[in-house]
Order: C-alpha cells, then structure tokens, then sequence
C-alpha cells in the first residue's frame, strides 16, 4: 500500500508507531550510553586502583590457585614477568614448608574482606620477604577468585626486631645493675624500677604508677630534702643520703640517691629522672661506728691530757717545794754554826 492509498488514521497509527520506536531508540541509546560509562569508570577504576596501585596485587583462582592477572608493582616488586606470573600458581612463590598452612587458610576463605595477616613469599631471585595479605572474594572471568594486595614489611619486622633486641639488651642490663634504679616523670611518677628496687621495697609492690615519696617513704607529700625535684627544677645531677624505710615508714638503712635528667633525644626536652640508689647502710654504719671512735678516743685524749697538765703541774709544785725545803736547810745550817 502507497502513502496516497492511506487513509488519516492510518497516517496517524504509523506516525505514532515511528514515535515510539524512536523513543525507544533514544532510551535504548541513552541505556547503552550509560553502560559505556560505568564501564568506562570501572576501566578507570582497574587502571588507578588496580593496575598502577604501588602495593603489588594479583588476583587469583580460589580452586586452581592460579595467578589469573597482576598489577605492575607486583611484576616490579617479585621479579616475575606477566607471562611468568600467568603460569604460575601462588604456591609458588611461598615456602615449600608454608603451604600447607596456605591451603587451610584458603580452604576457610569466605565471603567479603578478608584480613589474612603476615606470611612468607619468596621473589624470584630466592629473596624471603614477609607481606601483610588483605584480600576480598570476586568473580573474574566467571572463576570464583580473590584479589590479594600484599605489602612487604620485611624492612619494618627487621627494624622492629632490631629494637626487640636492643630492648632486651638493655633490659638485661638495667636488671643486672645490683644497685637500684627508678625512673620517674616530671610528676614524680614512678615508671620503671629494676630488680634491685623491687626487692628492696617488696612491701610497697606494685611501686609503678605510684609517687616516688608514696611509695618509698610512706608520705603524702614530697619530701623536704628531694635531690629528684632539684633535679626537675635545674635539669642537673644532685646528690643526698636519704634514708631507706620499712613497711612501718621506720629507717631500716640508708641509701645514696644520685638524681639524673632524663632527655627526649628528638625533642631534648626533659621528659623526667632517672634514680640512681646505693644501699650505704653497712658503710654508714661503720662510719657512724668511727665517729663515735673518734669520739671516745678524742675524750679519751682529753683526759690524758688534763692528767698529764695534773701530773706536770704537781712536778713542778713537787719541784718548787724541793727548792723551797732545800732554802730552808741551808737557812738553818746557817743559823746552827753561829
């Protein structure tokens, strides 16, 4: 049938047909031209998150644990190419003696994030390093699959080791030292004691957290004579014998307490002081014991000498007397021959 055959209303039926195919079109048009753009963005996506993320990432097929695609940084941090990783599976990058503890962690994979914690890889060219796993489940290429980023922290576990180490090092020699060692903040807070005060004050146990004059002297308030709080007020070195007490606050001894500002080496700000204590008690003891010596034997001195000044002053009484008597005689002597 021609267009001059057509009647009006058939004009108008084929009008409005043409109308809705082509708002069809532009739906359909608009529908695709809004799926090129959310695959356009997951390309981007792919490319910035993905491909050029700095942290190696891979994804992988849960059941053949074969490598299915790899970003860049992985190819640059393990030394394998693209092809290499394609033909590989993630075992074998692992320790031989890992992989049982890898198929059971796969084997309880489930849905969602997963934080896998550190393991062993090993590049290509032997090199054992420890990464940080974080992975999450996807479907790829219609396989059930996790995307892995890994993150090498073989430097910080060195260098957290090395500080392990240090500390230990230190540590056994601050419990080493037989004499006592507290350290204090700028409160007067007690931080850190080593074995030797410990020991010495067992009755005030914990003594951490507690104020230096609280826990070794029994006391609300810091004491008059405190080598510590010139310390704090002058960042100097000070020096007193302060006494050593019991559970009752009674002085069971003596101590030496050397006081020492303790520095922040990034801020150098004094952060508070280190306790330096020798239990003096035994030589205090002696020394009190020579002074009461030196003492005695100063009264006894004492005494010989008002006994020699007796004994001396008599002799020359003793001797005035002879001299006096020997007058007498020849006075007399005298007076009998005439």
């Amino acid at each position: 049938m021609n267009d001059q055959g057509k009647t009006k209303e058939q004009f108008i039926r084929e009008l409005k047909e043409l109308r809705e195919e082509l708002d069809l079109f532009k739906a359909l048009s608009s529908e695709n031209i809004q799926i090129a753009n959310v695959f356009r963005n997951f390309r981007e996506i792919y490319d910035n998150f993905y491909k050029s993320n700095p942290y190696p990432m891979w994804i992988y097929d849960l059941e053949t644990l074969a490598f299915l695609d790899v970003n860049n940084a992985a190819i640059k941090h393990y030394g394998y190419s693209q092809e290499e990783f394609l033909s590989m599976t993630i075992k074998d990058i692992r320790p031989s003696e890992d992989i049982p503890a890898l198929l059971e962690n796969i084997a309880k994979v489930t849905k969602g994030l997963d934080m896998a914690g550190t393991w062993r890889h090993i590049k290509k060219d032997g090199t054992l390093i420890y990464v940080e796993i974080t992975s999450h489940t996807l479907t790829f290429a219609g396989r059930p699959c996790e995307i892995v980023l890994a993150n090498d922290i073989t430097d910080r576990r060195r260098a957290e080791k090395e500080i392990l180490e240090k500390e230990r090092f230190m540590t056994s020699i601050f419990e080493s030292i037989q004499d006592g060692i507290s350290i204090l903040d700028k409160n007067l807070t007690v931080i850190r004691v080593n074995a030797a005060m410990e020991k010495w004050y067992q009755h005030a146990m914990p003594v951490v957290g507690k104020r230096c004059f609280d826990a070794y002297h029994e006391r609300h308030e810091p004491c008059e004579v405190c080598p510590t709080q010139r310390t704090l007020k002058t960042g100097e070195a000070a020096y007193e014998v302060i006494p050593k007490r019991g559970p009752k606050g009674e002085i069971v001894g003596w101590l030496d307490l050397f006081s020492f500002p303790l520095f922040d080496i990034t801020t150098e700000e004094m952060q508070g002081v280190i306790e330096y204590v020798r239990d003096i008690t035994e030589r205090k003891k002696a020394e009190d014991a020579l002074i009461k010596s030196e003492k005695e034997l100063k009264k006894r001195v004492k005494e010989l000498e008002e006994f020699y000044d007796m004994a001396v002053s008599r002799e020359l009484r003793m001797k005035q007397l002879k001299e006096e008597n020997d007058k007498l005689k020849e006075k007399l002597e005298k007076y009998q021959k005439q």
